[in-house]
């Protein structure tokens, strides 16, 4: 369970659910990893929250990007 909190850099150029499916493949390649930063040292939160700006900017977002992505206790 996350929630991501961006400015509009993002939300301009992809709708809520790329956003979500993209945080969501980033967790689940995390889930299957055995080396690397860990689930529970926010490595996949973070690395989301980068691939989510990186992907606003390639798709050429004009505004200010800012994303990040918390982790929701469920």
């Amino acid at each position: 369970c996350f929630m991501v909190l961006a400015s509009d850099g993002l939300w301009d150029v992809m709708s809520n659910q790329e956003v979500v499916d993209m945080v969501d493949e980033v967790l689940t390649v995390y889930e299957d990893r055995k080396d690397g930063p860990s689930w529970e040292e926010g490595g996949a939160f973070q690395e989301a929250a980068e691939r989510l700006t990186q992907e606003a900017y390639m798709r050429g977002s004009t505004d200010n990007i800012g994303v990040c992505v918390v982790a929701m206790d469920s």
